[in-house]
Formats: C-alpha cells, sequence, structure tokens
C-alpha cells in the first residue's frame, strides 16, 4: 500500500528554517524546547492520476529555542511501515520544508501544505498547537512522490521543557 508522509506540519513531516527577525522569540523561551506530538490522516491522490490513498501516521517534532533565539528542529514520522526523520537549524532548511516566524507570543510555521500555530499561556509555562494541512496542497512521500491532499484530519498536544535536547548529539 501506498502511503503519504505528513507533509511538514507540526510542524511535518519533517522540521526547519530560521524563524524571521520580525519577532523576537519571548524571553521566557530561550534555552528550552517544545515537544509536539500527534496523529494526522490524510486523504491524498497522486498528482499524475489514480486512485485516492488513506494515509494515518505519528509525529513527533522538537523545537529548540536557543539562548540566542535561534530555531532547530527535529521531527520524526512513522506510519507503521516507513519512518521519517528530519533535521533543520537556521543554517540549514530544506527548501520544501516549514518555516516559522514569531507572530506576537506565537509561533507560526507555515509551508506550501501546512500551517501550524503554536501558542502559549501568559507565563510561558505551557503551550497548545493548532495544525492546518490546506486542501488541494501538494505533498511528497518518502519515494518522492508527489501527492495532491483531498482532505485531513489531525491531533495534537504540545508540551514545554528546559533544556537543549539536542546537546551532545
Amino acid at each position: 500500500m501506498t502511503s503519504l508522509l505528513w507533509p511538514t506540519a507540526f510542524v511535518v513531516v519533517t522540521a526547519l528554517a530560521a524563524a524571521t527577525p520580525a519577532h523576537a522569540a519571548p524571553k521566557q523561551l530561550l534555552g528550552k524546547h517544545l515537544s509536539l506530538r500527534g496523529s494526522v490522516t490524510i486523504v491524498g491522490q497522486p498528482i499524475e492520476g489514480g486512485e485516492s490513498v488513506t494515509s494515518k501516521q505519528s509525529v513527533e517534532r522538537t523545537v529548540y529555542i536557543s539562548s540566542a533565539g535561534r530555531i532547530f528542529v527535529r521531527m520524526n514520522s512513522s506510519n507503521g511501515s516507513q519512518t521519517a526523520v528530519r533535521e533543520q537549524s537556521p543554517h540549514n532548511a530544506p527548501a520544501d520544508d516549514v518555516s516559522y516566524r514569531w507572530q506576537g507570543d506565537a509561533l507560526v510555521g507555515t509551508s506550501t501544505a501546512v500551517r501550524s500555530t503554536i501558542s502559549f499561556d501568559p507565563a510561558f509555562q505551557t503551550c497548545a498547537v493548532s495544525v492546518v494541512l490546506k486542501p488541494n496542497a501538494t505533498a511528497w512521500d518518502v519515494n518522492h512522490k508527489q501527492w495532491r491532499i483531498l482532505s485531513s484530519t489531525n491531533t495534537a498536544t504540545c508540551t514545554i521543557q528546559d533544556g537543549n535536547p539536542f546537546a551532545g548529539q
């Protein structure tokens, strides 16, 4: 069975370019990381035509905000038979991936297929994530096959923790 990989959502499939400097990271989040976990069900159709396919995936994304406010991301996605791991840093961002920017106190990630918003309580002790996969947008699977997203549903959670989870790796 062919399956779609999450198209870089959480914050997906897949990880991150530098946040634009228009808004700086809130100082309460410097040196902390966000753990995003969720699942997504995507109905997609190959761009070149053919039957639509339903794909269910588990996604984990770790977003680290350095003491300088730079953003680093690792994303793991799995559909049971295939796994993908992607990483991004301010100087290493795949062109098809999510780019992040601060909008007020929210971190917003966008790509051609996804818009995710990570919001925080006023004390920056808790977070919530909202992910929207855009209908009719395109995504790629691990075999570099292009798909059109027909519909999607997802669930996601977010937690904030101290420290750099990538230190020593």
